[in-house]
């Protein structure tokens, strides 16, 4: 007997305790998307914030929100003092308000059902990584949801203490009233959830006997919640003060007022096809990992990610094993418990949603609709979270079940982050670039590329970056600086002449006026090209530019750049200048051949050549556009032994480079001051050994 005891108090010993449970959610936060928070930085919308912050300060927000929720920029004031324009403290507080929203989940289900501990910790696990919502780094964008998600639970969790606890009964509804409003503020993403309140609180006053009394005391408890509900309604629909239309009208309240049939079943067709997907549809990207991506041959994200998915489904298994029972008594007080939470979540995840198909918005549209099931992700944790306890009911296979499932679910979290990862070392190859070739730009100026330079960022975020870039911080009442346009599909089926085109966008408190040629054409695209390119009207025969850009080369005007600027980019921002590589290089003899310091441009060619060693036949070159610059400074101040050198090599590596080198040594004449006998025949010969006469017309 004395044996037994002593087992079962070692076995105790081993048990985590309850107070473990915020510090294994915060490792899973850390280990889903601390690991390349180092390496993020700023996306989409976050660069319009982190522009105005530049130019105004925080006091610029209010303006900027005015259009929509002018409410919201609190958020900013309070923060922006605090993490400024550092990429790195803005991931850091994302990954932390993340985890402490999975905190107060956790907390608010083990309030409603108390001491379903490990249900409650999967279901809080499973919504901190839930794979849906794909753009946890834009944290500057995004940290207003997830502090509503915080301001939610919170107040969800002391609307409950309020009647579990008597004695501060009045602090707790106080308290819960002020984070609800502080949500509400906000956005109105939340609005529609608020309406689960009493539902939860139905099931917190079990204890009343007879369903009349029940309700009689849930309305009341519910009431001063449903009043400042209504209030937010009203207020939102019809006493808000925008300056233009409202971008988050209730088209669906039109729609059944003029169409009701056809409303109805478009709402439903779009309720079953959301609802599918964000239970369903969106588990495809967690499960479609492909065994073959283990091997070595496969890039370090790719391992990475199952390397920490694995580590999660080691760490998660020993801990659902270890973590402290729930009790018989749990069971006794709760037999309803896995149909409770499954109601309470497919209810939550419907809610969730309803804002957005209010407005008219689909969950699965683009890259970025899926920020319209965030309200979603934890009905959806608790669905999933009853269907695996009734399905697997035993301890040791639910175990491993959901340890499986969540090591799934980093790998694609891990995976994700990559991908943005990559879209920021993009993004400042980009920028320090252009700095190298364009170190400043007249006020005014447009920058227009055939496409925009990075998938789903939007010209709005370009064209903050470039008004960042360029320190364009205009006084008021002053034109914004810089703006990016791309010219598909804006200019493509455009019968303008490329000159002479007006150029003007209104965003929130950005606005912009210009016109071509009061412009510059660039093209960058790292799976084509190695460096950006600052085009010209002679880059018409460059082979690899599209017929669109070609066509609007005539309004790259290289008179926009000037060559002095006293400073360099914010460091904060942009991070440290990059090590001098090829792109480097190429830029800086760029803007040299542009002034037309030619010994400037061969000093960087040999410099290039000779302590670096680039070649053309380096397979790291994708096109053989960007030698063009080094031939043309090597025949313009008579070194043309070097550059008829690099013409063969450039031509034997890429032929349909033979007429832009071909055309360069027609020139060259009028390019160079060295003249004479030898200097043609050399001219002569290199033309002749590159079938030069085949390719030009004289």
């Amino acid at each position: 007997m004395k044996e037994k005891n002593n087992l079962e108090m070692n076995a105790k010993r081993l048990e985590f305790p309850l107070w473990s449970i915020p510090l294994a959610l915060l490792v899973l936060a850390v280990l889903s998307f601390g690991f390349l928070a180092p390496k993020l930085g700023f996306y989409w919308d976050d660069w319009a914030k982190i522009y105005v912050n530049e130019w105004q300060g925080s006091r610029g927000f209010w303006q900027y929100y005015l259009e929509d929720r002018p409410l919201s920029a609190w958020t900013h004031v309070i923060l922006t003092p605090l993490l400024g324009s550092s990429p790195l403290k803005w991931q850091i507080f994302g990954v932390l308000i993340r985890w402490a929203t999975a905190w107060a989940f956790w907390w608010v289900l083990t309030l409603v059902w108390p001491k379903a501990q490990k249900h409650a910790v999967f279901a809080a696990a499973l919504f901190l990584v839930y794979p849906l919502f794909t753009m946890q780094p834009l944290v500057v964008t995004f940290h207003q949801q997830w502090m509503q998600y915080l301001f939610y639970f919170l107040s969800l969790g002391w609307m409950i203490l309020a009647v579990r606890r008597q004695r501060f009964r009045w602090l707790y509804v106080g308290l819960s009233l002020i984070m609800m409003a502080a949500h509400l503020s906000i956005t109105e993403y939340f609005i529609a959830v608020e309406m689960l309140r009493p539902v939860l609180l139905w099931l917190v006053c079990a204890q009343e006997t007879g369903w009349k009394p029940r309700l009689w005391r849930v309305i009341k408890i519910w009431l001063p919640y449903a009043i400042l509900t209504l209030g937010f309604v009203i207020y939102r629909l019809f006493l808000i003060q925008l300056p233009g239309e409202d971008p988050n009208q209730v088209v669906l309240l039109d729609s059944l007022r003029t169409t009701p049939k056809e409303a109805v079943i478009n709402f439903i067709k779009t309720v079953f096809a959301d609802g599918f997907y964000v239970l369903i549809t969106q588990w495809q990207s967690v499960l479609d990992i492909g065994v073959k991506e283990i091997f070595p041959l496969f890039p370090a994200a790719i391992k990475l990610s199952w390397v920490v998915g694995m580590i999660v489904v080691v760490l998660c298994l020993g801990y659902f094993l270890r973590l402290k029972k729930d009790g018989k008594e749990f069971k006794a007080a709760h037999p309803n418990f896995v149909w409770q939470m499954l109601l309470v979540g497919v209810l939550a995840v419907l809610l969730g949603c309803l804002p957005a198909w209010a407005a008219g918005r689909r969950i699965w549209f683009d890259a970025h609709s899926n920020r319209y099931a965030l309200p979603a992700l934890f009905g959806a944790s608790m669905v999933w979270t009853a269907l695996f306890s009734w399905a697997v009911p035993k301890r040791l296979p639910r175990a491993i079940g959901m340890s499986l499932l969540l090591g799934l679910v980093v790998i694609a979290q891990v995976r994700n982050t990559a991908m943005y990862q990559k879209s920021w070392e993009d993004q400042l190859s980009f920028y320090w670039q252009l700095y190298w070739r364009a170190p400043m730009l007249q006020p005014g100026t447009a920058v227009l590329a055939q496409d925009e330079l990075f998938p789903n960022q939007g010209s709005f975020a370009i064209s903050s970056a470039l008004n960042v870039l360029y320190e364009g911080y205009p006084a008021a009442n002053e034109k914004t600086p810089y703006w990016f346009y791309a010219l598909n599909p804006r200019f493509e089926s455009s019968k303008n002449h490329p000159l002479d085109i007006p150029l003007r966008t209104q965003f929130r408190t950005f606005s912009f006026e210009g016109k071509t040629p009061d412009s510059i054409l660039v093209a960058y695209d790292p799976g084509k090209m190695n460096c950006l390119w600052v085009l010209e009207t002679e880059d018409v025969e460059n082979p690899v530019l599209p017929s669109l850009t070609k066509a609007m080369l005539p309004a790259s005007n290289l008179d926009r750049i000037l060559k002095d600027r006293e400073n360099q980019p914010s460091e904060e921002i942009f991070g440290k200048e990059p090590e001098r590589d090829w792109c480097y290089y190429y830029q800086k003899a760029s803007l040299a051949k542009q002034n037309r310091d030619w010994q400037t441009v061969v000093t960087l060619a040999d410099e290039a050549r000779s302590t670096y060693g680039y070649h053309p036949a380096d397979q790291m070159f994708k096109t053989m556009q960007e030698w063009m610059v080094f031939i043309e400074g090597y025949a313009a101040i008579g070194e043309l032994d070097k550059a008829a050198e690099l013409s063969a090599q450039v031509v034997e590596r890429d032929p349909a480079f033979r007429a832009r080198v071909c055309r360069i040594w027609q020139m060259q004449d009028a390019l160079s001051s060295t003249s004479g006998d030898a200097a043609d025949d050399t001219r002569n010969g290199v033309m002749d050994q590159l079938h030069c006469a085949e390719y030009l017309v004289k």
